[in-house]
């Protein structure tokens, strides 16, 4: 979740210490709208995450 919608991560990648996700909007209003969010370096492991909500 972010910004309160859901979406379906396309990919995500290491940008400096940060990480750089790429996603499509997934809900009816915006539906297949893409974006692009920053994670802080505080999250250490993005693809992991993403595997640990999906279970």
């Amino acid at each position: 979740m972010v910004r309160d919608e859901e979406w379906i991560v396309s990919s995500c990648e290491r940008v400096g210490k940060g990480w750089r996700v790429r996603c499509t909007h997934s809900t009816e209003l915006v539906r297949r709208t893409a974006s692009t969010f920053s994670a802080p370096p505080e999250v250490d492991d993005v693809p992991k995450a993403l595997e640990e909500d999906e279970g």
